[in-house]
């Protein structure tokens, strides 16, 4: 992974690939509220391994991540 952003809405992004906005792949938290999904700035620079359904946002893969089960790996 590259690095993980905050969107103004307060999403969070974790972009694969490449930094924001040349990401090939993205995982986005549209609730930050939930439980374990708060502070992910410590995944910058980490190897992650997402778990769900793929789908398109502008073009590119994402997944979105509605629990911390979803983020399998991390080393």
């Amino acid at each position: 992974m590259v690095s993980v952003g905050r969107s103004k809405a307060g999403y969070i992004f974790l972009n694969f690939g490449a930094a924001y906005p040349n990401q090939v792949f993205n995982g986005v938290v549209l609730d930050p509220s939930i439980p374990g999904l708060q502070h992910l700035e410590g995944l910058t620079a980490k190897r992650v391994r997402l778990h769900g359904t793929i789908g398109l946002y502008l073009g590119k893969p994402e997944i979105i991540i509605e629990d911390p089960k979803q983020i399998l790996k991390v080393w």
